[in-house]
């Protein structure tokens, strides 16, 4: 969204006019590569990055759902290896 690389953002899509709203961000997270939702629960999970004491690193972070506030509430995030991780994948029983 306009070259920020700080969160994860959502927008609604009008199929009757083809109009995009403005997106909100809902998250926040450095430079998010790679989103998946969980199959049967309210999480999203997203590889980021974030500087640590011993410079740049992936990252992943898991996210809840918060159907009242439309947001997403950070569950927990790990340090997983140096930038570049893009890959995130889950089974169909969300393993």
């Amino acid at each position: 969204a306009g070259g920020d690389k700080g969160g994860i953002y959502t927008g609604t899509f009008d199929q009757a006019t083809g109009e995009l709203s403005p997106l909100t961000m809902v998250a926040r997270i450095d430079s998010p590569s790679f989103l998946v939702k969980h199959p049967s629960q309210p999480f999203l999970y997203a590889i980021g990055e974030e500087n640590t004491s011993s410079g740049r690193k992936s990252v992943l972070a898991i996210y809840k759902s918060n159907a009242a506030s439309g947001s997403l509430d950070l569950v927990e995030k790990t340090a997983i290896g140096p930038t570049g991780d893009c890959h995130l994948a889950l089974s169909k029983d969300g393993k």
